[in-house]
């Protein structure tokens, strides 16, 4: 079993570094002329007693009219409580007490990492119960707000927890196995990002089960799929969604369309099976990207409606908040902001697609076909590697179409698109597949091509087919990541499907064969957002 590539490790370490100096410009340069409110605050550090650790944290107590309602801040992954240190002080500012954490394991926290097990889960209550003992806060009116690692733990929190009235999770996940198997891929790439990285720098201490995923995730694939599977239920706020609606708890929910470590799809299913106050905010930008800002202090994006949240539903406020269209989209390429009821579903007709590899699809009947690749080895086509400078726009993954090696890869492209026109939502995409071998992993690349051949990666999508033979086609009906993107007039939508993805575990093996066919009765579609 081969092993990640090194440049992605020094890529993750660099995204880790990034954060860390961060949380030290918020400790040294303290913004000046951002926190305005009723309220003044003060800072002091503490250390909570938990069972079997003692968490280090920042308490941010804030000095003016009260009760304070209380707003409880997990930290992310590696990082420490200093991670929210202006983001204390804005909400302080705001006659909020406000506790943020190291959680257990990480720096100066005891314990062992669980990744949000319950003993992690469980730390929240008592973090909660420490806070009502040292400070004036209502009991009735706590939040959290909390980023990726911090985000997760905090809806799990609120499920199990019915004191946490209002939520607000950024950059998180709501299935964990859908963020690193997802669709039966394993992501060691983005598993090695948090587990190897912690051990290797010394960020933290992984209890016995987190030490054993780690070990799978590097030696045996199959196996860390078994464990991640086995681990998912407990650490996925989807399994237990029905409690939050009972306790009509508000949730705030935020990520970016580009987050290659915990992909936005998991939400929207999320979402929708909230009944509660809810809100979704899909951004442009890779991981934390979208908050970055307001992590200075700055009250814009999802921080800033963080807190609009957190005011309208702990302290009763009319903040606005409550009457904006539930769903908030950015479009990736014009950045515009689009308010819905509900999120995007419906879809145009399906194309039916004719041979790959065979020019524009306009015009043809699909009739009868089958194409085969040999499997098992890469094209140019692969999802891109964490973005690192946040400073910057997003680098979507540009690819050639003409470098897209046909023995390899299956390439569709759709006729031109005659006017400027927006996709919101996700894409279907279904074909009939037949392999040499038993299982094999397929990556489905929807593109935005220009006119000079060049296309802009839309959204890209790991589905792993098992039951294969050579006999009986397979089909597979597949839902791509979301997106909303808008295209120029003469660009074309392009699909491509391989085999191999450093993102991801392939399971198909070099020297197989991958075929796809179709037939009238079971043609290869491919089914688009609506236009708008």
């Amino acid at each position: 079993m081969s092993r990640v590539p090194r440049w992605r490790l020094v890529t993750a370490i660099v995204v880790a570094l990034l954060a860390t100096l961060a949380a030290v410009v918020y400790a040294l340069h303290k913004p000046r002329g951002l926190i305005s409110g009723p309220c003044t605050s003060s800072q002091t550090i503490a250390r909570i007693p938990a069972p079997g650790a003692q968490l280090t944290a920042q308490l941010t107590t804030a000095h003016g009219p009260g009760p304070h309602g209380l707003v409880v801040m997990p930290s992310s992954w590696a990082l420490d409580e200093t991670q929210y240190q202006f983001v204390a002080d804005l909400f302080a500012s705001r006659c909020f007490d406000v506790v943020a954490y190291t959680q257990r394991g990480f720096r100066n926290s005891t314990g062992r990492i669980d990744f949000a097990g319950p003993r992690t889960v469980d730390d929240v209550s008592t973090v909660i119960d420490w806070a009502l003992a040292h400070t004036d806060a209502d009991s009735s009116r706590i939040g959290m707000l909390g980023t990726s690692y911090g985000g997760g733990v905090a809806l799990l929190a609120a499920e199990h927890d019915p004191r946490i009235k209002a939520v607000v999770a950024l950059s998180t996940w709501t299935d964990w196995a859908g963020s690193f198997d997802q669709n039966d891929t394993l992501s060691r790439y983005n598993l090695n990002v948090l587990l190897a990285n912690v051990a290797a720098q010394q960020w933290g201490r992984l209890d016995r089960t987190m030490a054993s995923l780690e070990a799978r995730v590097r030696d045996d694939g199959t196996s860390a799929q078994r464990l991640v599977r086995t681990l998912s239920p407990e650490r996925s706020p989807i399994t237990h969604v029905a409690a939050l609606n009972r306790n009509h708890t508000a949730v705030m929910l935020a990520n970016g369309w580009q987050d290659a470590l915990l992909p936005p799809g998991q939400l929207v299913r999320f979402y929708d099976e909230l009944t509660g106050p809810k809100r979704l905010e899909l951004k442009v930008g890779d991981h934390q990207e979208a908050e970055y800002t307001g992590f200075f202090g700055h009250a814009v994006g999802p921080v800033g409606d963080g807190l609009a949240w957190l005011e309208h539903y702990l302290d009763g406020l009319n903040t606005g908040i409550q009457s904006q269209p539930p769903v908030q989209l950015d479009d990736s390429t014009t950045k515009q902001t689009i308010g819905y009821a509900a999120f995007p579903t419906k879809l145009s007709p399906p194309v039916d697609l004719a041979r790959p590899n065979s020019g524009s699809t306009a015009g043809t009947r699909p009739g009868t076909w089958t194409a085969t690749i040999a499997g098992g080895a890469d094209t140019v086509a692969d999802a891109p590697p964490q973005h690192t400078d946040f400073k910057q726009p997003y680098p979507f993954a540009q690819v050639s179409r003409s470098k897209i090696d046909p023995g390899h890869g299956f390439v569709w492209s759709l006729p031109p698109v005659p006017a400027e026109a927006t996709f919101t939502g996700s894409a279907h995409v279904r074909l009939n597949v037949t392999s040499s071998t038993s299982t094999a992993s397929l990556f489905f690349y929807l593109y935005d091509v220009n006119s000079s051949g060049t296309g802009r990666l839309m959204s890209v999508t790991p589905d792993t087919v098992t039951g294969l033979s050579l006999d009986k086609p397979e089909r597979v009906d597949l839902t791509l990541q979301p997106m909303s993107w808008t295209t120029s007039a003469g660009d074309h939508i392009a699909l491509v499907v391989d085999t191999v993805d450093p993102y991801w575990t392939s399971a198909t093996p070099a020297r197989s064969t991958v075929t796809v066919s179709s037939s009238t009765s079971t043609p290869v579609e491919l089914q688009l957002p609506e236009l708008r």
